[in-house]
């Protein structure tokens, strides 16, 4: 650690070195400006325990902040039962209810044993466990759907507070890292979209455990998290990837096979009962259309005729998104003092010009120009396009990971390998 620069570390007593946000980080040092400037030079500074704990302890406050966001953002769906199209035209549609009055639990139906209206729960053993559980939780009535809404974002608030808790736990020095998972704008548009939060969090409670040496316990975590969400096994593969990386594969081999039986623990009762309730949703995954949450499904939506064979036109508030975004960024060069603005402001005027003058104009160009094109090419894609591209998209993505991870200099961490593997997912899945 004596190599790095002094400026990026914090001698605590000779004991332990932390990172400070407001010292190391330009950003957030230049916007401190405003509160009082990064933490002065001769402060006395805590050790490294009691700095965790006051990171941990803000970084909980602002999760709860960024779920109270999120929460205030899907209440106008809830107070109407997240009736279409407002749903949507208000950016409140959550899946939680939706998942659970059409699995059929609102009729007591239990899932994955018992077909509903629309047949078979089409959703992992993990999720639809805890749907069973909202349904136990909360009272029937026609108050049902916003009551497992209201215990659900208590639970993914929960899950949330946990997230973050392990992420200051493993970043270690870099305690403060976990405030960036807690403020996180996506927690506000998409933690209470589905019950993710919670793979989530197991999924980071199994790497907090495999860092600490409990190899089995952080497995069984982590199957858990993929009975919740199957793409958690990313983690699996990213942490068996630093490990052959490391030659300390077979180091990570009791946590692979801690992962497969905490999986198995959830998935095999469940399929010895009822075979065809525990398919359904490997078979929907393998035969649906491409879903909302995939990017190949964007030329097919600006691609739809309406009447008078009239393609959707993207609406006029998408081209005033760019002069947002430059007038946000001017705002805060404005509220930078003077002495640390070059920490905001690029070096090269010209360069800056040029970005904020196409960040501004490349909205407008969008909505002029992309409907002929999107008429021209925006077709919808032929039943089983989404599969293959997901057959040979992750494969691709994987093996480019594979080939990176083999050729780095430095051994990397488990992290960035799992948020490749996550954005390569993402990019090539059909369903999301």
């Amino acid at each position: 650690m004596t190599d790095q620069p002094a400026s990026a570390l914090s001698d605590l007593d000779g004991r332990a070195r932390v990172v400070s946000p407001s010292r190391d980080d330009p950003l957030i040092g230049a916007l401190s400006e405003v509160a009082g400037g990064p933490v002065g030079r001769y402060r006395a500074a805590p050790d490294l325990e009691s700095w965790a704990r006051r990171a941990l302890v803000a970084s909980t406050f602002f999760a709860s902040l960024t779920m109270l966001a999120a929460l205030f953002l899907g209440n106008h769906c809830r107070s109407i039962l997240w009736r279409a199209p407002f749903q949507f035209t208000h950016l409140c549609y959550s899946d939680i209810p939706a998942v659970y009055s059409s699995g059929g639990l609102t009729t007591g139906v239990v899932p994955f044993l018992q077909a509903g209206p629309s047949g078979y729960l089409t959703q992992p053993v993990g999720t639809g466990g805890v749907l069973l559980l909202l349904r136990w939780l909360t009272p029937g009535g026609s108050t049902e759907l916003r009551w497992v809404f209201d215990v659900a974002s208590v639970l993914m608030t929960a899950c949330l507070v946990v997230t973050v808790i392990c992420v200051g736990l493993l970043a270690g020095r870099r305690a403060w890292d976990g405030a960036m998972v807690a403020a996180s704008p996506v927690v506000v548009f998409s933690g209470l979209l589905s019950l993710d939060l919670l793979s989530v969090a197991l999924g980071m409670v199994g790497l907090a455990c495999f860092a600490r040496r409990r190899e089995r316990l952080g497995g069984v975590m982590l199957g858990l998290a993929v009975a919740v969400r199957p793409v958690e096994v990313v983690l699996l593969i990213a942490v068996l990837l630093v490990a052959a990386r490391r030659g300390r594969l077979a180091a990570a081999g009791p946590f692979a096979v801690a992962a497969l039986l905490g999986w198995l623990a959830v998935n095999l009762p469940v399929a010895l009962l009822s075979w065809a309730g525990w398919q359904a949703y490997f078979g929907q995954l393998w035969k649906a259309d491409l879903g909302y949450g995939s990017i190949w499904l964007v030329p097919q939506i600006l691609g739809t005729e309406i009447a008078g064979n009239a393609v959707i036109r993207p609406s006029l508030w998408v081209g005033v998104i760019g002069i947002v975004a430059v007038a946000g960024y001017l705002m805060l060069v404005a509220l930078t003092p003077r002495a640390s603005r070059s920490k905001v402001v690029p070096e090269s005027r010209g360069f800056l010009l040029v970005v904020l003058a196409l960040v501004a104009a490349l909205p407008f160009v969008v909505v002029a120009v992309m409907p002929a094109v999107v008429s021209k090419i925006g077709h919808p894609m032929p039943a089983g396009t989404g599969r293959v591209i997901a057959l040979v998209g992750f494969p691709l993505v994987l093996i480019a990971l594979v080939v990176m991870v083999r050729r780095t200099i430095h051994p990397p961490r488990v992290a960035p390998i799992a948020l490749l593997l996550a954005i390569g997912w993402l990019l090539v899945s059909p369903a999301m």
